[in-house]
């Protein structure tokens, strides 16, 4: 059975600046090797947003990315801080 540790953090205009800036997917392409992930969740039911920070010690790959989620991120982070030359 996989161990998964996290904690909770409710704060909607910061976890919407880590997901809109791509931070989000920065920090997670150097936690994910490791089995460590930030994550921001939407309640459909309440409509809030939590930010979740989870560690799985059971899993040998570490966290993979889904395709469309590393590229989605991947451009928001290349928008916001990358200057073209």
């Amino acid at each position: 059975m996989e161990e998964t540790h996290g904690f909770k953090y409710n704060d909607r205009e910061r976890l919407a600046h880590l997901v809109n800036s791509g931070l989000l997917w920065y920090v997670n392409t150097m936690l994910h090797p490791f089995g460590m992930a930030v994550a921001v969740c939407f309640d459909e039911d309440t409509k809030e947003e939590s930010g979740l920070a989870l560690m799985s010690t059971d899993d040998e790959e570490g966290i993979v990315f889904a395709d469309q989620q590393y590229q989605s991120g991947r451009q928001k982070f290349i928008d916001r801080f990358v200057v073209p030359e």
